[in-house]
């Protein structure tokens, strides 16, 4: 397997992630850094489904050998869902932390203790308050 075979179905190489819809998708040519494509899924007259890259129509089977996928471009909110549920994640694993630690079964040859006076559950509830990622 190459590093070029990163597309999301293996049989429709130069295909991308929801095909049936429009939107930019990043893209890394020949191993350059990542840049991003267009796929309007209807394509120009009479060419089908291609991708828009620097102002030239390219075929999925002409793509596909040459770029690798990376992903779709996500929406400012989907940015905003994916950085709350990490934040959350962060979060329990921090509370699931102190519940072992207070039940003194905690198998840490030095139990890591917070600073000051603070708990974990009091970081825990820090992370879940920090709010967007702009903040």
């Amino acid at each position: 397997m190459s590093d070029l075979d990163n597309w999301p179905d293996p049989d429709r190489s130069g295909v991308p992630a929801n095909p049936e819809r429009d939107g930019w998708h990043w893209l890394s040519w020949n191993g350059d850094p990542p840049d991003v494509g267009s796929w309007p899924p209807n394509g120009p007259e009479k060419r089908g489904p291609c991708w828009l890259w620097d102002g030239e129509w390219m075929g999925p089977k002409w793509v596909g050998p040459r770029a690798r996928y990376l992903g779709p471009c996500l929406t400012p909110a989907e940015v905003a869902a994916a950085i709350a549920e990490e934040r959350e994640a962060c979060a329990a694993l921090i509370e699931a932390h102190e519940e072992v630690f207070q039940s003194g079964t905690s198998t840490f040859a030095v139990q890591p203790r917070t600073k000051g006076n603070r708990t974990g559950l009091s970081f825990a509830a820090a992370i879940r308050a920090r709010g967007g990622s702009d903040e």
